[in-house]
């Protein structure tokens, strides 16, 4: 993943770099817009072994960006944000993750419907878990049989995906990313891939 990250990373920089030093370089408009998403988040052992998120999250989030660069290679920066749900062991625990930051992103913006980009978002989040513990879990003492844990986190979310018109201004977009914590250490953060689905709206300007 470290590898990955890495080459993404890389791919963006240069890609951007592209962007600035070409020809009629200037800002080009302004997209943002809302988008479901699930995947697969997963964490170590806590609760002294009790409890493990591992499953699929529900969430809601957005983005939005301005465009810079040429009519077919646009920098985008602007940010995004999304919460995450997954629920785990014992039943009716659950996590809540939310975060969102700096986004940056390549997009070819080219005379087709289709619009691939690839990107990275740079910011910072908190996860929240919520623990219930079972009358038939023995509880060692000075535990309760419910539990609350919030851990920060610095995070480094790189992506890829691709938007395509269905109207003037209104894009699909589809899109996945890896959520990872840099900063924080603990077994209650989770972390994997993510899948988004949502609509986009563009107002570029016209010269």
């Amino acid at each position: 993943m470290k590898f990955l990250r890495f080459v993404l990373i890389s791919t963006l920089l240069a890609l951007a770099s592209t962007c600035v030093r070409a020809g009629d370089f200037r800002y080009r408009g302004f997209s943002g817009g809302m988008m479901l998403h699930t995947g697969y988040l997963t964490s170590g052992t806590f609760n002294n072994g009790f409890s493990k998120i591992s499953g699929a999250p529900i969430g809601l989030g957005g983005q939005a960006a301005f465009h810079f660069g040429t009519a077919e290679h646009h920098l985008c920066i602007g940010g995004d944000g999304y919460v995450s749900k997954v629920g785990y062991k014992p039943d009716k625990s659950y996590n809540r993750i939310g975060g969102g930051g700096l986004m940056i992103d390549y997009m070819y913006y080219g005379k087709g419907r289709v619009k691939g980009f690839v990107g990275v978002t740079l910011g910072g989040g908190v996860s929240e878990s919520h623990s219930v513990f079972p009358e038939e879990i023995p509880l060692e003492e000075g535990m309760t049989p419910m539990g609350y844990n919030r851990d920060s986190f610095f995070m480094v979310c790189p992506h890829i995906g691709m938007e395509i018109r269905f109207a003037h201004n209104a894009h699909i977009i589809l899109k996945v990313d890896y959520n990872r914590n840099v900063t924080s250490f603990s077994e209650r953060t989770p972390h994997g891939p993510r899948i988004f689905l949502g609509v986009v709206f563009h107002k570029m300007r016209r010269f």
